[in-house]
């Protein structure tokens, strides 16, 4: 189902599509600390977004083992198949306040560390598995700033 070159083009689709809602929710919000944290959440995932791209192109992390493809097709498929990891749904125009849209950007950045979760699972690169935690760590961060901005009441 999934190739370690296609697993990366989901990550580089997860970092666009949360970048764009953070941009769209950014338009929408009307409290500036508020516009300020969506913005600093787009930049970090367009680094993010940058990262995977750049290692997209190396073709000895995307081109291998058949059979690590096609248990990692398998598995992934298995494990995301209900998940689209996708904020491409979300209208901020139906959301009727910032505590909505604060919900809809904590359940992507929850679907987000899952998946890189289970990514760390299938590489072998040192290089690369020396980046993923610290993404993985940024995207902690956002969902604890989500979670403080949306107990602070937006």
């Amino acid at each position: 189902m999934f190739t370690l070159a296609e697993v990366l083009d989901l990550a580089i689709q997860i970092e666009k599509n949360g970048q764009l809602f953070y941009l769209n929710a950014m338009e929408s919000a009307a409290d500036p600390q508020l516009k300020a944290l969506l913005a600093w959440m787009a930049e970090e995932e367009q680094n993010h977004r940058a990262w995977f791209e750049q290692w997209r192109r190396r073709p000895e992390l995307v081109t291998g083992n058949p059979l690590v493809e096609e248990m990692t097709s398998e598995v992934l498929g298995d494990l995301l198949g209900r998940r689209t990891f996708s904020l491409e749904q979300v209208d901020l125009k139906a959301l009727a306040c910032s505590d909505q849209m604060l919900a809809a950007a904590l359940e992507f950045e929850r679907d987000t560390v899952l998946f890189y979760e289970i990514l760390i699972g299938f590489v072998t690169d040192k290089q690369v598995l020396d980046q993923i935690p610290r993404i993985l760590a940024e995207e902690r961060n956002h969902i604890d700033q989500l979670l403080a901005r949306q107990a602070a009441g937006t």
